[in-house]
Order: structure tokens, then sequence, then C-alpha cells
């Protein structure tokens, strides 16, 4: 037959024997294709090379970006750990030097109540007088351990919101 023929087939072998020229559906538009349906293969296979090539390499980057972004959040996240444990660290001690101080106070004001330090003559009144130095002094260090112990809470309630 010289005439032509407009023949639709999904069937790749028919149209690999017949087609000597390919007209395709491409994203909603023909698409003239001016030789055998071999040369529509080939260049069909380069194009689906072409964006399997570009969407690999966009994937990598997205890969790249979230990889970089969890090492960045990873080292945010330790670093805000490390100072949380730090911070923790320092609340623990300013803690144990309040509780070493309400000891210190307990057993300074136990020697002051004991009657036997002012049944002496003047070596017990000296004595109890050095005493009362030290729980005064004691008291003194008290109330500022226990602002730095209240300052060191805080800070820690702090990074825990």
């Amino acid at each position: 037959y010289e005439g032509t023929v407009i023949l639709v087939s999904h069937h790749r072998a028919f149209l690999r024997e017949l087609s000597t020229r390919d007209w395709a559906f491409d994203g909603g538009r023909i698409q003239d294709y001016g030789g055998p349906f071999v040369e529509w293969e080939l260049h069909a296979a380069e194009r689906k090379k072409a964006r399997d090539a570009a969407r690999q390499k966009d994937e990598q980057a997205a890969r790249t970006a979230v990889r970089s972004e969890s090492r960045k959040n990873a080292a945010g996240k330790k670093e805000e750990e490390g100072t949380q444990r730090s911070t923790r660290r320092e609340a623990l001690a300013r803690e144990e030097e309040v509780h070493r101080l309400e000891g210190k106070i307990t057993d300074l004001e136990v020697a002051l109540a004991d009657p036997a330090l002012y049944e002496g003559a003047a070596e017990g009144a000296r004595k109890a007088g050095k005493l009362d130095a030290e729980l005064k002094e004691a008291r003194r260090a008290l109330d500022a351990a226990m602002a730095r112990w209240t300052e060191a809470v805080d800070a820690l309630d702090a990074l825990a919101r």
C-alpha cells in the first residue's frame, strides 16, 4: 500500500516493524519524530536517563541537606545537653554546699547550747565567743550559698523550657 496509515498501538515490537514516522504524545502535546519508532525509543531512553539523573541529583541534594540539618541539629542538641549537664552539676554542687553549711551551723548551735561550755571560767566564755563568731559567719555563708543555689536551679529550669 502506497498511502498513509495512522496506526495507534502500545505494542512496541509491532511498531518497530511497521512505522516509518512517529508522533508521540509527550506531556500533553504531540511530538513529531521524523524517523522510525526505533529512533523515538532511543530518544525517549536518553530523555528518561536525563530525567533520572536530574531526579537522582535532586534526591542526593535533598539527602545531603537532610544530613547536614541532622548534623546541625545533633550538634545543637549535644551542646544543649552539655549545657544542661554542667548546669545540673552546678546546681548539685551548690545544694551540697548548702547542706554542708547547714550541718556546720547545727554543730555550732549544739556546741553553744552545751551547758558545760559555760561552767568554766574565762576560757569557756572565750570559746563561746569564738563559736558565736563562727556561727554568724556560717549563717552569712549559708545565705550566700542559698542565693547561688537558687540561681543555679533557676538557670536549670530556664534550660528545661
